[in-house]
């Protein structure tokens, strides 16, 4: 399940298309806002991610009731290249961090409301949630 919704939060950056999210994020939650925000900025840079890839692992339930999953993932960011145009801006190895979802039951699925960063990888600051960034 956590593979599908970083599949489809992918999918929503390689496109440049923020409606995608609304197969990801719960509405109106910091997680949609904070990525619409990112794609947003994207836009209006041209910047665009053609090859965004996801890898989850190592998923634990840290918690649970009938609305509300939380769960602790490693997910491996496959090395990702920024593009302007033709124009190659940015490339930025692979990552690999820890970080804690928070999914909301949301019309028969579950939908990310929020995440945080448990540990980022070795040597690397902090990126937030796994995703690509404008300029990262």
């Amino acid at each position: 399940m956590v593979q599908g919704l970083l599949d489809r939060r992918a999918a929503a950056w390689e496109r440049g298309d923020p409606e995608r999210l609304g197969e990801v994020t719960v509405p109106g939650s910091g997680a949609e806002a904070q990525e619409r925000s990112l794609l947003r900025a994207a836009a209006v840079q041209g910047l665009r991610y053609p090859a965004v890839d996801f890898e989850v692992s190592g998923v634990a339930v840290a918690g649970r009731t009938a609305e509300r999953l939380v769960v602790d993932a490693t997910v491996l960011r496959a090395p990702l290249e920024v593009w302007r145009g033709e124009e190659l801006v940015h490339a930025a190895p692979g990552t690999e961090e820890r970080v804690r979802l928070e999914l909301a039951a949301h019309e028969g699925g579950w939908r990310v409301r929020s995440w945080e960063l448990l540990s980022p990888e070795v040597g690397a600051p902090p990126t937030g949630p796994p995703a690509p960034r404008p300029g990262a």
